[in-house]
Order: structure tokens, then C-alpha cells, then sequence
């Protein structure tokens, strides 16, 4: 058997094995809740605020809210379209960190068991939180970063900027 497709094989079943243990602990934190409520409210009319008829943005992450807004549109399910679109941005990003950070398929595996054993990674991948959304644009800032070189310093100084400022906007910064 091929090395290599040995080697696809078990980062797909490790990634597979991780994505099951995140849907099947899935959850949504009460701090959540206030965005969802915000959600719901904005997508019904009212404003993107937690109290009808009160001007007060409850919510801390904009980026997250905009994301939620639109997956929820999309999916029609409050609840599910968050735990949706929650394990997509997860898998996302762990497709980048796998495909542009570990070349070596030992990193990438142990990268992936780091993270199934991680308590508060498969906590907060679905809690409803913008922890996915930080996930994956910090994965692209990391590998924007690496591939800074002086031909192409102006560019990618400006993606990481825009790259920063939409971590930013997700509350993790």
C-alpha cells in the first residue's frame, strides 16, 4: 500500500474521529444566547438588539453576528444553523493549519491528537461563541505571515492588516 494514502487515511480518520466528538458534545453557553436572541431579532426586523424597542447591542463579537445572521437565513434553524456553521469554520480551519502549517504528516497527527484530547477545543468549537470564526482567521493570518517575502511585503502586510481587523471584530483580540 502507498505510503502516502496511508498517511491520508490517518489524518482523515483523526480528523473524522474529531469533528464526531465535537458534533456529539455540541452545545450552545447561555452567553451565546444573547447573540441568538440578537439574531433573531435583527433577522425579524427589530434591530440587531436583545431587548425589542431598547437600542442597547448586546452582543460583543460583530463579525460572529454577521456570520450567525447569515447562516441562520440560510439554514432557517437558529440552533442548528449555529452548530452548523460552527463545525464548518472549525473544519475549515483545521484544514488549513493541516494543509499549509504540518508538512510532516507526524505534526499533523499529533496536531489533531492535541486537539482531541483538548477538553476546552471541543468545548468551545460549538458553544455558539465565535471561537471557530477565531480559529480559522487566525490559521490564515498565520499562513499569510508565513508567506511574507520581500517581493510581496507591501501585499501581505496589507492582508494581515485586514486579516488582524477581522480577528479584531470577533472579540478575540
Amino acid at each position: 500500500m502507498n505510503k502516502n494514502f496511508t498517511n491520508i487515511v490517518a489524518v482523515t480518520f483523526l480528523l473524522s474521529l474529531l469533528l464526531i466528538t465535537i458534533l456529539r458534545t455540541s452545545w450552545i453557553s447561555d452567553d451565546a444566547a444573547i447573540t441568538l436572541r440578537s439574531v433573531m431579532n435583527f433577522t425579524h426586523g427589530f434591530g440587531p438588539v436583545f431587548n425589542v424597542g431598547e437600542r442597547v447591542q448586546a452582543y460583543t463579537h460583530t463579525l460572529w453576528f454577521i456570520v450567525l445572521t447569515f447562516a441562520y437565513l440560510i439554514f432557517g434553524h437558529i440552533y442548528y444553523s449555529t452548530i452548523a456553521i460552527s463545525i464548518i469554520t472549525v473544519l475549515a480551519s483545521l484544514i488549513v493549519a493541516i494543509k499549509y502549517y504540518f508538512k510532516d504528516i507526524t505534526c499533523s497527527i499529533i496536531f489533531l491528537l492535541i486537539l482531541f484530547f483538548s477538553q476546552a477545543f471541543i468545548d468551545y468549537s460549538t458553544s455558539g461563541l465565535e471561537n471557530p470564526l477565531s480559529f480559522l482567521l487566525i490559521s490564515f493570518y498565520i499562513v499569510n505571515f508565513a508567506k511574507i517575502t520581500d517581493s510581496n511585503f507591501e501585499k501581505s502586510i496589507s492582508t494581515s492588516w485586514l486579516l488582524f481587523f477581522l480577528c479584531s471584530s470577533t472579540g478575540q483580540i
